[in-house]
């Protein structure tokens, strides 16, 4: 049976939590950020930040016989609550017609900085100056130390495309210009996958020593099952440090969350290194139909591969944002009607739809994969749980204060929302002793609310 992207979505928390368990975003602007790794000298990380957004997000004006949008861009990065870089920068887009900005622009950049291991924050901000938009980003990393003396790769970055270029540019790297891509979404426009990385450490060439090493590529579906594994590819070491790029064409892999995995085998001492990176094919499937019915040949979306039982499932899933009509409708349907139903219910649910991504459905099942990842207790998922479901709802809370169990009271968290409502709280309490948190108080105007709740649930 074919795994489709809403599904994989639905069941990745195993393989991808960490991708997404500590991501934050907001505002008018959708800012898509990657962030990657490569070895320096004398124990520092060289850090690269991608960014990229939607061009007609930003509002360009009539400038002599141009149109020009002014925008800044800042970037910070924290560590243990210390700010370790900062650094902000005006620039402007500028257009000869408004005609020239088309569905799918993206306007891309780069910060990078010399980092030690450590843990850190990023938070990276995008203001459109004329239009009052913005939008936030922010995500926490781990910068470990790469060895000295054993093989390594840098993380793999991804990009729309490679090319040789000996010039200089805040995009070219050891003589190529890579083209990031850092929401690492693939679909049917863009079904070549580029990559980049950096080998260190290789045995150093001499006589009677093996000169080769062999990289692997590797495709992992969400279940961590090997769907693609491509010819290994045998490499003369021309030096300890080497750069590898590829090519990819991921179109004819089923859409879903894919994992590529790149193997570096040192053939002189029997070395390994691997890395690994996740990205999401996303695209559409279509119907074949019979030789009078093409004319009006029809685009299915991922749901017409889904069985009944899948689909009920994924309802399911959907519970928290439907309609108590919409649960009555779709409990009345058979399985193509279930197919259109959901088709139906992202489609107007698509903040977008000139991107090929529906970004509200993909950040609904990010947070499913998060919720189970971070609040499953026995074999209850993590959605379904009341912690589930407000970070179903509301996303990654502003703040959250945490009070163990102590004599006479029960364990306790209180989650911050300071944007919502004017700032709103919910008060979990582990009622049963269990470690499982429900909710017993909230100061949003639609959820239950007990002002008596410390004497009425917290006392033992």
């Amino acid at each position: 049976m074919k795994i489709t992207l809403i599904l994989v979505l639905s069941i990745v928390f195993g393989l991808f939590s960490s991708l997404f368990s500590e991501v934050k975003r907001g505002g008018d602007i959708l800012i898509q950020v990657d962030v990657c790794r490569f070895k320096a000298k004398e124990g520092w990380t060289f850090l690269e930040t991608y960014l990229a957004f939607p061009r007609n997000q930003l509002s360009h004006e009539q400038v002599g016989e141009n149109y020009e949008a002014n925008f800044e861009i800042r970037i910070n990065i924290v560590s243990n609550d210390s700010l370790v870089t900062s650094r902000a920068w005006q620039l402007v887009d500028r257009v000869t017609s408004l005609e020239d900005i088309k569905s799918g622009q993206q306007i891309f950049d780069l910060y990078s900085v010399f980092v030690r291991e450590g843990h850190y924050t990023l938070k990276a901000l995008v203001r459109d100056q004329k239009g009052g938009k913005s939008g936030w980003y922010e995500q926490d990393f781990d910068v470990i130390q790469f060895p000295e003396n054993h093989l390594a790769i840098s993380d793999i970055q991804f990009g729309y495309n490679i090319t040789p270029d000996q010039n200089k540019g805040k995009f070219i790297k050891n003589g190529y210009r890579i083209l990031p891509n850092p929401s690492r979404v693939f679909g049917k426009r863009t079904p070549l996958l580029y990559y980049y990385s950096e080998i260190y450490n290789l045995s150093p060439l001499g006589p009677g020593i093996d000169s080769t090493y062999l990289v692997k590529t590797i495709f992992k579906n969400a279940r961590g099952e090997v769907v693609k594994e491509l010819p290994a590819k045998k490499r003369i070491r021309g030096g300890s440090s080497l750069v590898e790029i590829g090519q990819l064409y991921v179109g004819s892999l089923t859409p879903g969350i894919y994992q590529l995995e790149i193997q570096v085998i040192d053939n002189a001492k029997a070395d390994t290194a691997i890395q690994r990176k996740n990205f999401l094919l996303y695209g559409e499937q279509k119907l074949a139909t019979k030789s009078k019915e093409r004319k009006d040949e029809k685009r299915l979306s991922e749901f017409s591969g889904m069985s009944e039982k899948e689909l009920d499932e994924l309802f399911n899933q959907m519970r928290y944002i439907t309609t108590s009509a919409e649960n009555k409708i779709y409990k009345k349907l058979k399985l193509d009607g279930k197919r259109q139903f959901m088709s139906d219910f992202w489609k107007k649910r698509d903040p977008d739809k000139s991107t090929e991504v529906n970004e509200f459905m993909l950040e609904y099942f990010q947070r499913v994969a998060v919720a189970n990842a971070r609040f499953s207790i026995g074999n209850k998922q993590g959605w379904k749980t009341d912690q589930g479901r407000v970070y179903l709802l509301y996303g990654e809370p502003d703040e959250i204060d945490r009070y163990p169990s102590s004599l006479g009271e029960r364990p306790y968290e209180i989650w911050y929302y300071n944007k919502i409502e004017g700032g709103i709280e919910f008060v979990f309490v582990d009622l049963t002793g269990f470690g499982e948190m429900q909710l017993v108080h909230s100061t949003s105007r639609n959820e239950i609310q007990d002002y008596d709740w410390r004497a009425r649930w917290l006392v033992k």
